[in-house]
């Protein structure tokens, strides 16, 4: 231990030796000898090599062939100090990295006894009960989607110490040990031995109230948003069904009035200069070419068609108006009958329709569209295909996710679709794009 050979230690001490790193911890060995308590005493001894050592020490008087003695036994526990030093290092980094941790850290023994725990946790809780047999019995909670109470066999930590198992983000609602009521996320992890048997388990528990609370708002608005835009929507919708209508009965048959007055003043032109059946004529062109424009913008804002005879008369009548204005070849594949769907329903459709008609004339550069109508599974499936440029993988990415700005037009179609139930997707790549739309097929209303 020390370095020497017998032959250097015969006749020598500790002092001659040197072997006391600290001379006074000699003196207070000795006193201890002198109050026979010197028992497992750590003192600092250095080795011939110059090492300094830890040591413990046990010193007793004896008698040896009838003289005084003192008989030593010294214990090299260097190794065991370092340890020692290194877990009471770790110990007390750990302590303050669980005094660091905003949310509540806790670890049970098999029992479910608390043997650590940390400040977060004892906030959330308002108290510690080291008991896990009366923490159990004080402890309420619900699960927050149902309301039920959370039951003993059905906590993170019960799983992990009877089944071993792993639960994650187990969220209820809490009332702590000092009256408050709080939202929790609640995870425990069993702890293993060697042998892979559970010994324990770690809780983790996240103060989420204001989190929940905010999501929950969050969600309110956005459904109150929602029925507002719904709300909007068919307020435009009757809007344009009613404009549609003034222009039609009111404004258009005012020009055909005035058509048949001019035609009727062309029958009496003979006693008129040229000039002025020429101006008459003119006039005559004029009335027939804004007759047949206010109708076809009557048929845009809403085509009577869509009320009459429903969806398949109207997407055919548009298909064959946008061909002849757009020179875009516009094929459609459409079932033989469709049985009428309610107007929110016809109406939202055609719309998508129209939008994607628009798009691929304002953007795709296609010289070709098609429309396609199916009912599978009872849901309508709404597709617009062309044969364009289509749209960046960017901008496609931000469709699929719904971030960023995707056009007023786009982000129209897709909240229509959402009131009613349905879905908008959007395919695009270096052939073209797709749009499809699909509701659920509900029964118009009679």
């Amino acid at each position: 231990m020390y370095g020497y050979s017998r032959a250097e230690t015969i006749g020598q001490t500790a002092l001659s030796l040197g072997l006391f790193a600290d001379h006074e911890q000699r003196a207070a060995l000795m006193q201890l000898l002198d109050e026979q308590r010197a028992y497992d005493v750590e003192v600092k001894v250095r080795t011939k090599r110059g090492d300094t050592l830890t040591v413990s020490v046990w010193m007793n008087r004896i008698q040896l062939l009838g003289e005084e003695c003192i008989l030593t036994v010294t214990c090299d526990i260097t190794e065991r100090k370092r340890t020692e030093e290194a877990l009471a290092q770790s110990e007390r980094l750990l302590r303050v990295v669980l005094d660091a941790l905003p949310v509540g850290l806790t670890v049970v023994n098999a029992s479910s006894d608390i043997i650590l725990t940390n400040p977060a946790s004892r906030r959330i809780w308002g108290d510690t009960i080291a008991s896990g047999r009366e923490r159990y019995a004080r402890s309420k909670a619900w699960w927050h989607d149902s309301g039920k109470m959370v039951q003993q066999e059905e906590w993170a930590s019960t799983h992990a110490l009877s089944k071993g198992e792993t639960v994650i983000n187990q969220l209820v609602d809490i009332e702590t040990f000092d009256g408050a009521r709080k939202i929790i996320e609640n995870s425990g992890v069993p702890i293993r031995d060697a042998n892979s048997r559970v010994t324990g388990a770690v809780i983790v528990n996240d103060d989420v109230s204001a989190r929940v609370t905010a999501e929950q708002k969050l969600h309110d608005s956005l459904v109150h948003m929602r029925t507002l835009s719904g709300r909007l929507m068919r307020a435009q919708d009757d809007e344009r069904r009613r404009i549609a209508r003034e222009l039609h009965e009111t404004t258009a048959q005012d020009l055909a009035a005035l058509k048949m007055l001019l035609a009727r003043l062309n029958r009496t032109s003979g006693q008129l200069s040229d000039a002025d059946r020429a101006i008459l004529d003119e006039s005559a062109q004029l009335a027939d070419r804004s007759m047949s424009e206010i109708r076809t913008l009557a048929y845009l804002l809403h085509p009577p068609f869509l009320d009459e005879v429903g969806l398949l008369s109207a997407l055919r009548w548009y298909a064959e108006g946008f061909a002849q204005r757009s020179g875009i070849d516009v094929t459609l594949d459409l079932p033989d009958a469709l049985q009428r769907l309610p107007q929110d329903d016809e109406t939202a459709l055609f719309r998508v329709v129209q939008e994607a008609l628009i798009n691929i004339h304002r953007h795709a550069g296609s010289p070709t569209a098609r429309i396609r109508l199916r009912v599978d599974a009872g849901r309508l499936a709404l597709e617009i295909e062309d044969r364009g440029k289509g749209m960046t993988p960017e901008f496609v990415a931000r469709l699929r996710t719904g971030s960023g700005a995707i056009g007023v037009g786009l982000a129209g179609m897709r909240e229509r679709l959402e009131q009613l139930g349905g879905a908008l997707n959007i395919d695009s790549g270096q052939h073209g794009t797709t749009v499809r739309a699909t509701v659920p097929i509900r029964p118009a209303k009679p």
